[in-house]
């Protein structure tokens, strides 16, 4: 045995899962991939393909999601994050008939994936129960084994982020890429300081998580300079 899931069409075998990966909530087989699905149409403010569904224990218990929220969507907008998660729950529970025990948002790009960009489910897990996951905001239900028809009391338990707002943590951020060139200065277009696509990518990733804001793909373009970079973070912080 391979551990694998599969079923047979018109001849043609197709894996589509792993037995390890069952979510089994009081006796009954659930599949993670059709619970993670669901929770990706729910909003655009969740990441498609960021989304962990896992049983609470190794071989049954229940119901654990975690997904990421996109940067727009954190510190700052705690109310659209509850109102995402709530819709998330509706979702489950409409659509699988489960009443999660714990569905949590968590920041851009913290969730547990394997080099080739797959989610790492017992990972999530591991991090989420240690307090290891960079938590934004979470719903807890107080039941256990929540089945459609069961009383659900839940809580709501707001993690909100330290967010970076200071000039120095910024001017720190640039000068990690482009502190080594003597030729750096606020005032020196991208460009002349030499910014590449890739160095691009990075650095509105390590802005964008620093400070909890949604950057464009274009921001740089936009924005020519670190001094004007700096002056719409700080403002859209303010």
């Amino acid at each position: 045995r391979t551990g694998d899931l599969g079923f047979v069409e018109h001849h043609y075998l197709y894996i589509c899962g792993r037995i390890k990966d069952l979510i089994i909530v009081n006796g009954v087989n659930y599949y993670p991939q059709d619970i993670e699905l669901s929770v990706q149409n729910v909003s655009q403010a969740i990441r498609p393909g960021c989304i962990a569904a896992f049983c609470s224990h190794e071989d049954s218990g229940d119901l654990e999601v975690v997904f990421e929220i996109r940067n727009g969507h954190g510190h700052g907008h705690v109310k659209d994050v509850a109102s995402v998660v709530e819709q998330v729950k509706k979702e489950i529970v409409q659509n699988i008939g489960l009443i999660p025990s714990r569905i949590v948002a968590i920041k851009e790009r913290s969730i547990c994936k394997t080099t080739s960009g797959k989610i790492q489910r017992k990972a999530t897990r591991k991090a989420l129960h240690e307090d290891e996951c960079q938590i934004v905001f979470e719903y807890r239900s107080s039941g256990s084994h929540s089945t459609i028809g069961m009383e659900d009391d839940s809580v709501i338990v707001e993690k909100p982020i330290p967010i970076a707002t200071t000039e120095d943590t910024f001017d720190n951020i640039v000068m990690s890429f482009f502190g080594k060139d003597k030729s750096y200065t606020a005032n020196s277009t991208w460009l002349e300081l030499g910014m590449s696509s890739m160095t691009s990518v990075q650095l509105r990733d390590a802005i964008s998580e620093s400070f909890v804001i949604l950057l464009e793909p274009d921001c740089f373009q936009i924005y020519s300079t670190p001094a004007e970079m700096k002056a719409f973070v700080l403002k859209g912080k303010g």
